[in-house]
């Protein structure tokens, strides 16, 4: 590529505001992520984390940190989510969307916390794999109150029982549906 279209196409910043690492191969370098967030001025809006491109809480803070306008983070591929999400949510200040792939494992505490992080701005969560346990600090995960929450997805597969719980509310009847 010539060097004035390189230039003009990443001015272009309305091309960067979505960041997907699902066809990454390998270890998404922080040097490179720097880059990519620097071409969409910051503005990303759409976030879909693969676990192949290895987002450690460094790299997933700095993206909640830098992108105000983030409001969507959908983690896939395989692993365990808990420190990352504890340590980036509460810097995304916009987002509307979260979801975790079901094969990427968190605790019911994480998924609290994780709604609890974005309890201002959180309209739809959706968690596919979520490890239920007897534990005392599992029972009740959603007692506070998500302002925007209307659609709520969890899906836990616990010893051999898998548990699909959908909450959506209706605001014509001011309840929650399970």
């Amino acid at each position: 590529m010539s060097p004035g279209w390189k230039k003009l196409l990443e001015s272009m910043h309305n091309l960067w505001t979505t960041l997907d690492t699902t066809s990454a191969r390998k270890p998404v370098g922080f040097t490179s992520l720097k880059a990519y967030l620097r071409r969409s001025n910051y503005t990303l809006e759409h976030a879909i984390i693969s676990s192949r491109a290895s987002f450690d809480s460094t790299k997933l803070q700095y993206v909640t940190e830098k992108c105000k306008q983030l409001k969507i983070l959908d983690m896939r591929g395989t692993g365990i989510l808990s420190g990352s999400l504890d340590a980036a949510l509460p810097h995304a200040r916009r987002l509307e969307n979260l979801k975790t792939g079901s094969n990427m494992r968190m605790s019911m505490a994480t998924a609290s916390r994780a709604i609890e992080a974005a309890r201002n701005t959180i309209v739809t969560a959706s968690f596919l794999d979520v490890v239920a346990t007897n534990s005392p600090n599992s029972g009740a995960p959603f007692r506070h109150t998500a302002k925007r929450l209307k659609d709520l997805e969890i899906r836990c597969n616990s010893g051999g029982i898998i548990m699909d719980l959908v909450r959506r509310f209706l605001p014509s009847f001011g309840s929650w549906l399970f």
